[in-house]
């Protein structure tokens, strides 16, 4: 499901693409990656509250949501890398219980999923209550790292419909719950969405599910060498900078007032 429904006319597409492509292009001083960009979640949670207008960042509270649109809407922003060149769907975190985990030690693998998603759900709805969320419009917001650039995709931010949670084997097929108690991981499905749960690190994941085709595409060229263009384009300002000063002033004056531009910018 690709609901774009943040992107509307409050959402500034330019530079959304400008900050994520300029995040991209210098990639390669944390990855080694020359096809898929490196970019920090943080990063583009900042960029969404930069790029729609009216948006509060919610990204420093320990909460369920990262940031609130107009209209008190919800929004968990992911950004991850397809898992191969044609995959549709990726499993991410989206919740870890390390100060109840002891509460779920000795539970049977059914009563573990219903505990952990009732765990999850009341999260949810105590920060939907203490921040004023609009729990029925909010949404993930998913940028999905592939091949050349990136794709943007978003779903609703649902509640775990506990009343239809059924097994599932680690393929996504039909499962019981009776072949995982010896394992490390749980998964069900709940009519709507698919999850695991690691029993040794007390981690809830969520399998995203995306389209290639029909989603909106970002491409990124990546720079081989982003700091050689740096200290060019430093070199450059500087030039210009110096161009433009009074020649009376000392040298150190010049690098005190150069060092304040670029920290500005």
């Amino acid at each position: 499901m690709n609901n774009n429904q943040i992107l509307d006319k409050s959402w500034n597409k330019s530079n959304y693409f400008f900050h994520v492509q300029k995040e991209g292009k210098g990639s390669k001083k944390y990855s080694k990656s020359d096809l898929i960009a490196y970019i920090n979640s943080r990063i583009i949670e900042k960029i969404v509250v930069k790029t729609v207008a009216y948006s509060e960042d919610l990204s420093h509270l320990d909460m369920s949501f990262d940031c609130r649109l107009p209209k008190d809407i919800g929004v968990g922003v992911k950004t991850f890398v397809a898992s191969g060149k044609s995959s549709s769907y990726k499993c991410e975190k989206i919740a870890e219980f390390p100060t109840i985990s002891h509460q779920f030690k000795y539970l049977k693998c059914r009563d573990l999923a219903v505990a952990v998603s009732i765990a999850r759900n009341q999260r949810i709805l105590d920060d939907v209550g203490k921040y004023g969320i609009n729990l029925e419009k909010s949404k993930y917001h998913c940028l999905i790292r592939i091949h050349g650039g990136a794709i943007i995709h978003e779903e609703p931010y649902c509640l775990v419909n506990i009343d239809n949670i059924s097994p599932l084997n680690s393929r996504g097929k039909i499962g019981t719950w009776e072949d995982m108690e010896e394992k490390n991981c749980i998964h069900f499905f709940d009519g709507i969405n698919r999850y695991k749960y690691y029993k040794s690190k007390s981690v809830l994941q969520k399998y995203f599910v995306f389209d290639r085709e029909n989603s909106i595409f970002i491409p990124i060229a990546i720079d081989q060498d982003p700091f050689c263009l740096e200290e060019k384009l430093d070199q450059q300002s500087l030039m210009s900078f110096l161009n433009n000063q009074d020649k009376n002033k000392t040298v150190a004056d010049l690098l005190r007032e150069f060092e304040h531009l670029l920290a500005r910018n």
